[in-house]
């Protein structure tokens, strides 16, 4: 594992010279830390030995991970640590649990992605204000992926969370973008992708330790 300010890179091997494979960007929910997502790298590590899983926190020390601008900068420093190391990433799927998933695909409307190869899709752990990004994300023609949990807590209601993404971007009243969107759902909380739940959580005293990967 590679730790750095604004990320940490999880792989099956060294990301030295001469190694090639798939980034795929995790960027970390509301209040939360690149070590809190320990647990869900690896385990992609290990189904995945071929890509490169990264964990990424846009403002470190910081609650807010919703600016678009600070995923996008977050990236930019991802991208150029790849180039130096002179490792060759075939192509990125960017995305991110809650927050961060609601800041990447601003970033991607908004065309403030920059990195040296091609995004092949959205990956969104229960990203956060469905209705506005799955517009977007339709609007982008990006293939995505979506994580939805159906579980009401007291911090993500369903209307905002991946299960209202679904079926705003999959009804006929929505963004009709069934034909990019596939999405995985189970009666789980907000927060499950963290090792120990939300620290969001701890701020507004829910009772709720999550239940890791």
């Amino acid at each position: 594992t590679v730790v750095s300010k604004f990320f940490a890179v999880y792989s099956s091997v060294a990301p030295a010279a001469g190694a090639m494979g798939i980034a795929l960007v995790m960027g970390v929910g509301t209040n939360m830390a690149k070590e809190d997502y320990s647990d869900i790298a690896t385990a992609l590590v290990q189904a995945l030995p071929d890509f490169f899983v990264v964990i990424m926190d846009s403002n470190p020390g910081g609650f807010k991970k919703t600016d678009s601008t600070l995923f996008a900068n977050a990236l930019t420093t991802v991208d150029q640590w790849f180039t130096q190391q002179r490792v060759g990433v075939q192509g990125w799927l960017l995305g991110g649990h809650s927050a961060s998933g609601e800041a990447c695909v601003e970033a991607l409307n908004k065309g403030l992605v920059k990195v040296t190869s091609t995004v092949l899709a959205f990956v969104g752990f229960d990203p956060f204000k469905w209705q506005a990004n799955a517009q977007n994300l339709y609007n982008l023609k990006l293939p995505s992926l979506i994580f939805a949990k159906t579980k009401k807590d007291c911090v993500s209601d369903l209307a905002n969370s991946g299960t209202g993404f679904h079926i705003h971007a999959t009804s006929p009243a929505g963004s009709s973008a069934a034909h990019n969107l596939l999405t995985f759902t189970d009666d789980t909380e907000h927060c499950v992708f963290a090792n120990n739940g939300c620290n969001f959580f701890v701020v507004h005293s829910c009772g709720f330790s999550g239940s890791g990967v």
